[in-house]
C-alpha cells in the first residue's frame, strides 16, 4: 500500500447518456452503475479507511479518488467490492469520487461523497451511546487541538457550549467557541439526541422519552446536570433518572459502563468534573481510575494515551486519565457517579 497516492490519472472518456441519467429506450439494457456503500456521506471513519462499493450492468473495474488523487495503482476489479487505504492527512474533510469503467476502459458511471478519515477514533458501542461516541469522534465539530478552549471562571455568563444547542427544534443556547465541563457534556448529549432522531427517521420535534424542553431550559433536569439547587448528590446520572431517559450505575455495577456513559466525580482538592466515560483503568483486576472525554483545561488529543500525538496537551475537548485516591490519584470513588442513557427504541 503506497504511503502517498500514485501519480496516475483517470481515463478521459466522457459518460454515455445512460450514466448521466438520460431516458433509455424501452428495450435498452440497464444502465451501468456504481454506488459507494461505505463510508457514508459525511461520516467520520477510522484510518486506514475501508471502502466498499456495489457495481454492475457492464462495469468491469472501479477506481477511487480522494480530492482528485488516486487511491490505487490501477483500477480495481468491480467484483472485489472492498478496498483499504491509509491516509497521511487525517481529521479533515475529503471528497471521495469513484469511477466505474467498462471492459474497454470507457468511463460509464460515477458516485461521490464527503467523509473524514480520522485518527483518534473511539469504537462505536450499541444503543444510544453509539450516537454519543459519534459526536465525540467528529473532528469537524471538535478538532481536539485547542481550537475551542476550556473557559470557565474567565468566561462569566457562559453556558459552556461550543456550538449552538437546540432541542425539539428550539434553540437553548448559542455557541460560544469555548466550553466548560457541564456545558460540553450537555451539548454532546443533545447533539447525540439529534443523531438518534435521524437514525430512527424522527423529526427534530420528537422528544427523547419524557425529556421536556422546560426541564432542560433551567428546570429540574438542567439543575441536576449542573449539580445545584435540587440535591446534594446531583449529577448527570440523577438528571437522566429524573427525566426517565436513563439510570445510574451502582458502584458494584461499574463493570457494565461503556464509552458514551456520562460521569461526574469529585476530587480531594475540592474540585469536580462532568465528563464522558471512555474506559476504566485497572490494576490487579481492580478499577483504579478512569479514562474520559470532556472539556478540559489540559488533555490529550487522542483516546489512546500512548499515541505520540498526546505529547502535546490541548485545552478544550480532549481526553484525560485520572486515578482514584487509593491508587495515587485525587478522584474520590465514593463521589463518582455514572449515568447511562437508554434508547427508547432498542432498550439499550
Amino acid at each position: 500500500m503506497p504511503a502517498d497516492p500514485p501519480d496516475i490519472a483517470p481515463p478521459e472518456a466522457s459518460l454515455p447518456d445512460a450514466a448521466t441519467g438520460a431516458d433509455l429506450a424501452p428495450d435498452a439494457a440497464p444502465a451501468p452503475f456504481v454506488h459507494i456503500v461505505e463510508p457514508s456521506d459525511g461520516q467520520v471513519v477510522p484510518n486506514p479507511v475501508r471502502f466498499s462499493w456495489e457495481a454492475g450492468n457492464g462495469v468491469s473495474g472501479v477506481a477511487f479518488f480522494a480530492d482528485d488523487l488516486p487511491l490505487q495503482n490501477a483500477p480495481l476489479p468491480a467484483r472485489v467490492g472492498t478496498h483499504t487505504y491509509e491516509f497521511n492527512g487525517v481529521n479533515v474533510v475529503r471528497r471521495l469520487l469513484v469511477e466505474a469503467y467498462a471492459e474497454d476502459g470507457r468511463l460509464v458511471a460515477t458516485d461521490s461523497l464527503e467523509f473524514v478519515p480520522s485518527k483518534g477514533f473511539l469504537p462505536l458501542p450499541e444503543g444510544f451511546n453509539r450516537h454519543v461516541v459519534e459526536v465525540i469522534n467528529d473532528w469537524t465539530l471538535y478538532p481536539k487541538n485547542g481550537q475551542y478552549p476550556y473557559c470557565w471562571r474567565e468566561c462569566p455568563g457562559s453556558m459552556g457550549v461550543v456550538h449552538p444547542v437546540a432541542y425539539l427544534g428550539e434553540t437553548l443556547w448559542d455557541g460560544e467557541g469555548s466550553c466548560f465541563c457541564t456545558g460540553h457534556t450537555l451539548e454532546i448529549l443533545l447533539l447525540a439526541v439529534r443523531k438518534w432522531q435521524v437514525a430512527n427517521g424522527l423529526e427534530e420535534t420528537e422528544p427523547l422519552g419524557d425529556l421536556s424542553f422546560e426541564s432542560l431550559h433551567g428546570g429540574e433536569f438542567y439543575q441536576h446536570w449542573q449539580g445545584y439547587g435540587v440535591a446534594v448528590d446531583a449529577s448527570s446520572a440523577t438528571a437522566l433518572a429524573v427525566a426517565g431517559i436513563g439510570y445510574p450505575l451502582a458502584r458494584d455495577g461499574w463493570g457494565a459502563a461503556q464509552p458514551g456513559d456520562f460521569v461526574n466525580f469529585s476530587r480531594t482538592n475540592g474540585t469536580g468534573h462532568s465528563v464522558i466515560f471512555v474506559s476504566w483503568v485497572r490494576q490487579g483486576g481492580d478499577i483504579a481510575g478512569l479514562r474520559y472525554f470532556g472539556c478540559n483545561s489540559a488533555g490529550d488529543s487522542h483516546p489512546d494515551p500512548e499515541d505520540p500525538a498526546c505529547a502535546r496537551r490541548v485545552s478544550g475537548p480532549s481526553f484525560v486519565t485520572e486515578m482514584f485516591t487509593d491508587y495515587g490519584g485525587r478522584v474520590i470513588p465514593t463521589l463518582l457517579y455514572v449515568g447511562h442513557v437508554v434508547d427508547p427504541y432498542s432498550g439499550f
